[in-house]
């Protein structure tokens, strides 16, 4: 195959992808996590700053390829 296709869509709903993305899902703990309540949190809130924006300040043609 010339070109392969990276996209495979999940087959289970249930899925831990699916329940973060609609809207949280509850922790080892029993909180329910949201992106949100995630983002209250100033580790959590840094860690995802430095990878935005290092994912930012590639250059397009590398970005491009991933």
């Amino acid at each position: 195959m010339l070109f392969e296709r990276r996209y495979h869509p999940s087959t289970d709903p249930d899925s831990e992808f699916s329940r973060v993305l609609a809207g949280g899902d509850v922790s080892t703990s029993g909180v329910m996590v949201t992106p949100e309540s995630a983002l209250r949190v100033s580790a959590w809130l840094a860690c995802v700053r430095i990878i935005s924006e290092t994912a930012g300040s590639l250059p397009f043609i590398t970005y491009k390829r991933l």
